[in-house]
C-alpha cells in the first residue's frame, strides 16, 4: 500500500511539471487522498455531469482504470489550453458546451496525465503498469445504472481524490480509480480503506516532493 500511495501521489507533482509548459501557470494536483468505494459511492460524489476517460492499463497488469472530472472543469481545461477568451470559456460552462475544440484539447490534457502517472509507476511502483488514453464519455451520474458496463462497471474501486487548482483559480477534483486488483490490493487493504482513507498529511508518500 505504501507503493501505490507514494506512486498516486508523486504522480501529482509529475502533472504539475508536465503542464505548466501548456497552460504558463501550474496545474496543482493537492490534498491527495486514497480510499476504497463502491461503484454507487463514487457516482454519488458528483452533483452534475461528468467527463469519464477510460485508462487502458498494460505492462505487467492488463485491464482499465478511469479518470472523471466535473464537466464545467473539462470545459474549462480543453477551453483554456486553446486559450479561448475568458468570457467565452464562462459562457461555454454557463451553457454545458464541450464541442469537439474543447474536447480535443481536454483529451490532450488527460494524455498528459497519462504520461505523468505511466511515469511515476515506473518509477515508484514494484511492478511495470502504463496508462493510455482511451474513449472519453459525458454521463449524468444521477441516470447511470449500477449494473450497466457504462461508463464503467460496477465493482469496488481504488480511488485516489485530489483537489486540482489552475493558476489562482480553484477547480473540483480529480478523480482516478483502479479495480484493487490491478494494483495488487488485498481484500484485507481494500476492507482497511474503506473503513479509513489516506490522506497524504498521513505520511502516505514518505515526504514530499
Amino acid at each position: 500500500m505504501h507503493a501505490v500511495h507514494t506512486t498516486l501521489l508523486q504522480a501529482s507533482y509529475h502533472i504539475d511539471e508536465d503542464l505548466k509548459a501548456f497552460f504558463g501557470e501550474p496545474l496543482e494536483l493537492y490534498d491527495y487522498v486514497g480510499r476504497v468505494v463502491s461503484k454507487q459511492e463514487l457516482l454519488k460524489r458528483f452533483p452534475g455531469k461528468i467527463v469519464v476517460t477510460n485508462m487502458a492499463i498494460t505492462g505487467d497488469a492488463y485491464g482499465e482504470a478511469y479518470t472523471a472530472v466535473t464537466l464545467d472543469d473539462a470545459i474549462f481545461l480543453g477551453a483554456t489550453l486553446i486559450m479561448l477568451p475568458n468570457e467565452e470559456i464562462n459562457r461555454k460552462i454557463r451553457n454545458g458546451h464541450f464541442r469537439e475544440d474543447e474536447s480535443d484539447a481536454f483529451g490532450e490534457v488527460i494524455n498528459i496525465f497519462a504520461g505523468a502517472y505511466s511515469t511515476s509507476f515506473g518509477d515508484y511502483f514494484p511492478k511495470n503498469v502504463r496508462l493510455k488514453k482511451d474513449r472519453m464519455t459525458t454521463v449524468a451520474p444521477t441516470k447511470v445504472q449500477i449494473a450497466a458496463e457504462e461508463p464503467f462497471p460496477d465493482g469496488d474501486y481504488f480511488l485516489a481524490s485530489y483537489s486540482m487548482r489552475l493558476g489562482s483559480r480553484a477547480l473540483q477534483e480529480f478523480h482516478i480509480f483502479f479495480p484493487p486488483k490491478l494494483l495488487g490490493i488485498t481484500k484485507q487493504n481494500a476492507a482497511e480503506l474503506k473503513e479509513k482513507p489516506v490522506a497524504a498529511t498521513q505520511d502516505a508518500s514518505g515526504g514530499h516532493g
